[in-house]
């Protein structure tokens, strides 16, 4: 049966909570398709906030989705606020079928994923292979000893990019000029490679004194990652720390304590309140609290931009006909960008925000932001992305159908993820930071960050490490055994 159970008293709270949502919408006249896109996210939140042990990773990704793409339009719906920018409503329409679309399909995937399903032969071969008493051990300490490697290499990165925007400021630190931020080139596919290998860890289900070791580390570099002006980073690596607690939490009761939720629960309006405003620090600006709800208020505006992103590639679909699978940029990165493909077949690559980037690359922010801010876009600004602006670019609402079904599954299975499969376990987790952003982000984000070259030549680093110290234990055991003999 279904791991996702749905009790009376759950029903009965999501039927107050859409009725809630209802009344709200119509006191207040809220557009058809954005109630019924509410209506949806929120009968959703309450099922799977009651059953949030077995959800969690869906739970974190339903907050993405609204933080970044609902919240602000439920804002100015409220407070009567006046949008920057103005859309025909057959783009608004448009756009909040997708978001429905997306929501719908996310649901079916994750009940989908919320049943188990058996490996197969090939996999479970593999699983065993990794699962061998004197293997699977060393494998989990070569994990380790590569991330706590990289974990250094992490922090000396992120120190230089927080010294370069210092020096350059938050703008100019996305341009052309200010690519790689003077971090050397082999600390960045270390540094890069870190989370990976932190997954990879994490899936052999080490203890809960090792594991908390490394969770606050990764933490930590969250939190430096806050002064080179990106907000994102630290989200994504606070939903995967709080993911993976629940995750182990599911068979080995003590890792979520209920004052853990309390904590939660007070920090959220806390960081609402510095993000806010950092995000005017950032750019020079003095920070004016006026209350607390109105800085609440000023964080959705500022966070909700991404739904402008889907209206974008909407309304701006000519101009973009001459770009291709930009749902597989990631991929393409992944594929072509490395330095194997650049040396035999001179693919040129584009960083920072540039014309060139814009106009030849693979990118729709890049793209959108030239069309939508054009100097400004030189300057540093830009619109971000959206998997569903880029799922609908190339494969329209059935491409969002798709990848969002494809979504709830994935992020169903990582909820329930168990000590087995070390390999896909380690693949999975590593999916989930990117699967967190992926409503402002790409949508194959995950292999662009999982499959570098760099990442694929580390972890055989890693396998050659595991059979190393298993070759060792094993020597020790056979000297051993001589001498006692």
């Amino acid at each position: 049966m279904s791991s996702l159970k749905v009790h009376a008293k759950t029903i009965a709270a999501a039927a107050i909570v859409t009725v809630l949502v209802l009344v709200l919408s119509l006191t207040y006249h809220f557009d058809t398709l954005l109630t019924v896109c509410l209506l949806i996210w929120a009968a959703a939140f309450i099922v799977y906030l009651a059953n949030l042990g077995d959800n969690i990773a869906f739970f974190c990704f339903m907050i993405s989705f609204f933080v970044f793409l609902l919240g602000r339009q439920v804002v100015y719906s409220l407070f009567e606020r006046k949008e920057v920018y103005t859309y025909l409503d057959v783009t608004n329409d448009q756009t909040y079928t997708l978001l429905i679309t997306a929501l719908v399909f996310l649901c079916i995937g994750s009940r989908i994923g919320s049943y188990k399903v058996r490996l197969a032969e090939g996999t479970s071969r593999w699983k065993s292979f990794l699962d061998n008493p004197d293997y699977g051990r060393n494998y989990s300490t070569a994990c380790k000893i590569m991330f706590y490697v990289c974990y250094v290499f992490s922090v000396a990165s992120v120190i230089l990019h927080v010294l370069y925007v210092r020096r350059v400021g938050y703008l100019a630190s996305y341009t052309t000029q200010a690519g790689g931020a003077g971090v050397p080139t082999f600390v960045s596919y270390f540094a890069s490679f870190a989370p990976v290998a932190l997954s990879l860890y994490l899936a052999t289900f080490p203890s809960k004194k090792a594991s908390m070791r490394a969770l606050v580390l990764y933490e930590i570099y969250g939190v430096l990652t806050v002064f080179t002006g990106q907000r994102y980073p630290f989200i994504g690596i606070s939903m995967f720390v709080l993911s993976y607690m629940f995750i182990r939490n599911r068979k080995e009761k003590g890792w979520i304590k209920k004052r853990y939720y309390a904590y939660v629960i007070i920090a959220i309006p806390v960081l609402m309140i510095l993000f806010t405003a950092y995000d005017s620090i950032r750019q020079g600006k003095a920070f004016d609290f006026k209350s607390t709800g109105e800085t609440v208020i000023t964080f959705f505006d500022q966070q909700g931009g991404s739904i402008n992103t889907i209206r974008r590639t909407i309304y701006n679909a000519e101009q973009l006909q001459d770009m291709h699978l930009v749902s597989l940029s990631g991929t393409y990165s992944a594929v072509f960008e490395n330095f194997i493909s650049r040396a035999l077949f001179g693919i040129e690559t584009f960083s920072g925000n540039s014309v060139a980037r814009a106009m030849a690359g693979h990118d729709l922010s890049a793209r959108l932001s030239w069309i939508a801010y054009g100097n400004g876009y030189l300057s540093g600004m830009g619109t971000g992305s959206s998997y569903i602006a880029e799922l609908f670019h190339d494969f329209g609402a059935v491409g969002v159908a798709a990848g969002s079904l494809f979504y709830g599954f994935a992020l169903s299975r990582i909820s329930r993820l168990e000590k087995g499969n070390k390999l896909l376990g380690g693949i999975a987790l590593a999916m989930m930071y990117y699967l967190f952003l992926a409503p402002r982000g790409s949508f194959d984000a995950f292999i662009g960050g999982i499959f570098r070259i760099y990442s694929i030549f580390l972890f055989l680093v890693i396998i050659v490490m595991s059979w190393f110290l298993s070759g060792r234990i094993k020597y020790r055991s056979g000297s051993t055994k001589r001498k006692n003999a």
